[in-house]
C-alpha cells in the first residue's frame, strides 16, 4: 500500500488499486470478533447498506441489505465503464455546468391546461447515450429499476457514488484508535457524474427557453408546459432526437 500522510499524521491517505476487494456474504460480526482476538490494527467503514473492513492489502465488503448486493455489483460494472471511457481519451465537456435542476415561470398564467413530460430514467439514459456506460450495465441497472420498491431509484445509486471519498477508523482488539484510511475524492469521476447530471438540466433549461411564455416549471427530468399540439409535438420531437425516452403524465 502507498502510505501518503494526509494532515493527520495517523491517517494514511490510499487509492483503490491499494487493495484488492472481496464481497462477502453474512454477518460481519464473526469477522471482526476473530480480528479482535489477533490483537492487530485493522480498519473498518460502515454505511447505511455495507460494512467493509481492510487488513493488509484488501478489502472485504459485507453488504447488509440483501436487495442492495446487486447494487453493489452495478457499482463496479459504473466503475469499470467510467475507467475504459476515461482510458479511451473522452474528456467532460468543461462547459457543461452550473445549470438549474429545477425552475418555475413566476410569468405562466394558472388558469392554463398544462401537460407534464417526464424523462425515464433520465440520468442513466444520458450516462448510456455519452458511451460512460456500456449496454450491459445499462441493462442491468433497468432490471434493478423495475424490481420496484426500495430498488427503484438505487440503481442511481451506482452513478452518484462513482469517485466519492470515503475513510476507514483504526480499531486494535476491541478499542477504536487514533488513525484510519482515508480515499480522496477521484475528480475525474465527479467531474463525469456532474456532467451527467448538468445534461439533464441543460435539456430542460433548453426547452424552457425555446417555450417561452408556454413553460410553467421544470423539476430535474420533468417539466411541465402549456398542454396545446405545437408544444407537445415540439418538446417531443426534442426528446426523440436527443435519443431520450420519456412518458407523458
Amino acid at each position: 500500500m502507498i502510505r501518503t500522510r494526509t494532515e493527520d499524521p495517523l491517517v494514511i491517505e490510499a487509492k483503490d488499486a491499494d487493495f484488492k476487494t472481496k464481497y462477502m456474504t453474512g454477518n460481519p460480526a464473526g469477522h471482526i470478533d476473530y480480528l479482535q482476538t489477533l490483537k492487530i490494527p485493522f480498519y473498518v467503514r460502515e454505511t447505511e447498506y455495507t460494512i467493509s473492513i481492510i487488513l493488509d492489502n484488501r478489502e472485504y465488503t459485507y453488504c447488509m441489505n440483501a436487495e442492495f448486493n446487486k447494487v453493489l455489483y452495478l457499482i463496479r460494472f459504473v466503475k469499470k465503464d467510467f475507467q475504459r471511457w476515461l482510458d479511451a481519451g473522452n474528456k467532460v465537456d468543461p462547459e457543461m455546468y452550473g445549470y438549474r435542476s429545477s425552475h418555475d415561470n413566476c410569468m405562466f398564467r394558472s388558469e392554463r391546461k398544462t401537460v407534464k413530460y417526464d424523462v425515464d430514467h433520465a440520468y442513466w439514459q444520458i450516462a448510456f447515450n455519452h458511451g460512460m456506460i456500456s449496454q450491459n450495465t445499462y441493462n442491468h441497472g433497468l432490471k434493478i429499476k423495475a424490481a420496484g420498491g426500495d430498488m427503484k431509484k438505487m440503481y442511481c445509486v451506482a452513478l452518484s457514488v462513482q469517485g466519492s471519498g470515503k475513510s476507514f477508523n483504526k480499531y486494535k482488539e476491541k478499542k477504536k484508535v487514533p488513525g484510519g484510511i482515508k480515499f480522496p475524492e477521484r475528480a475525474e469521476f465527479r467531474k463525469m457524474y456532474d456532467f451527467i447530471r448538468n445534461k439533464t438540466f441543460y435539456h430542460m433549461d433548453y426547452l424552457a427557453y425555446k417555450l417561452g411564455n408556454e413553460f410553467k416549471s421544470y423539476d430535474v427530468d420533468c417539466i411541465e408546459f402549456a398542454d396545446t399540439k405545437i408544444n407537445c409535438t415540439f418538446v417531443s420531437e426534442y426528446f426523440k432526437q436527443q435519443n431520450l425516452s420519456f412518458k407523458i403524465l
